[in-house]
């Protein structure tokens, strides 16, 4: 991932959350306020945004860092298309039996 010319391991985002909740339960009560801005790559945005949950979660949750290789996003990314898909038939479906 890059971030202003600089190449940023994904990994940096969950250590960051990780860090924040530390301070956060030192000097606000366990209390974080997280907000993420946007990008321009897809993938880069996603495996940023995961990295940064799974920090905030804590250490309750074993992290593997193969969750957001590309292999395993584009993964995601496929399963996520063929969900809306499926949602999409759905609603159709539903609002054709309920009728007018």
């Amino acid at each position: 991932m890059s971030r202003h010319n600089r190449k940023v391991p994904t990994s940096f985002y969950h250590r960051f959350a990780l860090d924040t909740c530390a301070v956060a339960d030192v000097y606000a009560r366990g209390r974080v306020v997280s907000v993420l801005e946007g990008g321009y790559s897809d993938r880069a945005l996603s495996s940023g945004a995961m990295a940064h949950i799974c920090g905030l979660v804590g250490d309750t949750v074993q992290v593997d860092e193969r969750w957001w290789d590309l292999e395993n996003l584009i993964k995601v990314f496929q399963l996520a298309i063929r969900l809306s898909v499926l949602y999409s038939s759905f609603v159709v479906a539903r609002k054709s039996h309920q009728g007018p």
